[in-house]
């Protein structure tokens, strides 16, 4: 029966000549909390970006070693070409990369400074 407790503690309130009142959000307050929440998103997704843009880069890197021993291990002169040529190639890849990952990383960290977010302790900041 919480509905009893509920209907005593309003009589008691309103015996004592208590007033309740409910403060609605005003509309900038409303605004500002959903452009926070957008933030939050896109930094979030930001940072997936990063992660993966990461993991893909330690991946090039295994590649790019790999690149290098077939450089040293070929046994004649088209060999070193084609596995130059390789190694050439994955190093614009990963130049790319790179590059997509410092535009991740300054996406995420730029709305997290627009908002006021610097510090991860800051209530709904990553």
């Amino acid at each position: 029966m919480p509905w009893a407790l509920a209907l005593v503690v309003s009589s008691v309130l309103l015996a004592a000549g208590a007033v309740v009142t409910v403060q609605q959000p005003s509309g900038e307050q409303v605004k500002a909390a959903a452009a926070a929440q957008q933030a939050i998103m896109e930094s979030r997704e930001a940072l997936e970006k990063l992660k993966k843009l990461t993991r893909e880069l330690d991946d090039l890197d295994t590649k790019v070693s790999a690149a290098v021993s077939a450089i040293e291990a070929a046994s004649n002169d088209a060999e070193r070409a084609a596995a130059v040529a390789r190694l050439e190639q994955l190093r614009r890849e990963q130049t790319e990369l790179k590059q997509r990952a410092a535009y991740s990383y300054v996406i995420a960290e730029g709305v997290r400074a627009t908002h006021g977010c610097m510090d991860a302790s800051t209530t709904g900041c990553l």
